[in-house]
This record gives structure tokens, sequence and C-alpha cells, in this order.
């Protein structure tokens, strides 16, 4: 994984590399599922949205911050470390959410009722009979580059503008925003709000981890342990006889 150097650039540009990839996904997940969903257009649009997010960390901190990609070389030890917490928290969290599904009428109700619409677009995405497939991808690729962009580069970039809690805090709503857009399409939007806090008490604990270990590999493992969970314990629920 990527380190980034510690000084150099000028708030302002920090501020300025940091605006789009704040927006971004929040924007993608606002034309994609409010404004154009289940449209071509919509699906263009998403996915031009996606391709920035990929390149954005690299074209701003060359371009914008003025710096080069370097490894990151975090202590004797720290990687396994990050590991064993992320571990440990990942787990926890599943745990969390089988309880919560399986014994909580007001978590189990609520979830139940937005399954419909759920199921619905995942059909209209079209990756309804490759599932398996798909929630591989999500686990293992997408929660990765969620990591490098959330953790290394929004909160990693944060952390020479605002004192730690704060750019712990505001990292972890970044996160939490687009989130909430595509929650409040499946759920009422005082229950999307609450799911939207869990995922920013995630994304919370997660850049913790990388400021602590200097490494984002153990909150890419919890993320994939989250993601793999949630998706196993959604598949009886998707594909339940209607």
């Amino acid at each position: 994984m990527l380190a980034l150097p510690a000084s150099g650039p000028t708030r302002a540009k920090l501020w300025l590399a940091l605006w789009p990839a704040i927006l971004l996904p929040l924007i993608g997940a606002l034309v994609y599922f409010v404004i154009f969903p289940g449209t071509v257009l919509g699906r263009t649009i998403y996915g031009v949205d996606k391709v920035l997010l990929f390149f954005w960390p690299f074209l701003a901190t060359r371009w914008i911050l003025g710096q080069r990609m370097s490894r990151e070389r975090p202590a004797k030890g720290n990687r396994l470390s990050s590991l064993v917490a992320g571990t440990a928290f990942g787990a926890l969290a599943v745990g969390l959410m089988w309880g919560l599904l399986n014994h909580s009428t007001f978590f189990g109700d609520r979830i139940a009722a937005g399954v419909p619409m759920i199921r619905q677009r995942i059909a209209d995405m079209g990756v309804m009979e490759h599932y398996v497939a798909f929630g591989v991808f999500l686990s293992l690729v997408n929660s990765a580059l969620e990591e490098f962009y959330w953790r290394w580069f929004v909160y990693g970039n944060l952390r020479h503008l605002k004192r730690p809690a704060l750019a712990h805090l505001g990292a972890a709503v970044s996160f939490s925003l687009h989130h909430f857009v595509v929650l409040d399409q499946f759920f009422s939007s005082g229950f999307a709000i609450l799911l939207s806090l869990c995922v920013g008490c995630g994304g919370l604990v997660w850049s913790l981890l990388y400021a602590r270990y200097g490494t984002v590999w153990g909150s890419w493992l919890s993320h994939a342990i989250v993601d793999i969970g949630f998706l196993a314990l959604a598949y009886p629920l998707i594909f339940a006889p209607v």
C-alpha cells in the first residue's frame, strides 16, 4: 500500500484535493439512485463517477499536492497487529448485525420491509444471477478501493488540516454520506440515518486502525469481513420465495 508524505502542500491545495474526493461519491449516489434510477444515463454517469473515484487520489496527489506515491512502511509487527485488530472488529460487527437481525423486532421488521425494493434494484443492476460473484468483488476488491480512498487519501490528508478527533470524525461522516443516499431509497429516512450512523462508526474505527498502525491492511480485512457478513445475512432474505 502507498503512504502519503507527512508535509508539503498548503492548506488550500489540501482542501482542493479533498473536496472533490468527499463530494464525488455523494454526487454519484444521487445521480444513480435518486435522479436517474435504473436508466442508461444514470448507469453511465455512475460508471464515469466510479472511474473518477479510482483515479482521483492518484491525480490529486501528483498534480494538486505535488507529491509522489511511496510505499507505506509500518513499524515492525504493525501489519500483523492491524490484521488481528481488524479481524476482531469485523467479527464483532458481523455478530452484532446477526443479533440485531435475528433477535430484534425493531431492526428485523424494518430490514424485511426494504427487501422487495432492494431485490428490485439488484435485478435492475443485472447482478441477481451473479450475486455471489458480485459479493466477492464487493467484499474483496471494492472494500480495498474504499480503504485506499477513504482512509489513505481522505483521512490521510484531512489529518494534516484538522486535530486528530476532527479528522477522524470528518472522514467518517464523509464516508457515511453516500451510504445514506442509497439506504434512504430502501428504508424510512429515520432508519436510513440510523444505519448510516453505523456505517460512519465503522469508518471511524477503520481510520483509527489506520492511524494506530500506519497501514490499511487491517482496516481492509475488517471492511471485507463486514461486507461478507452483511451479504451472507442478506442472501436468504433476498432470495426467499416471494
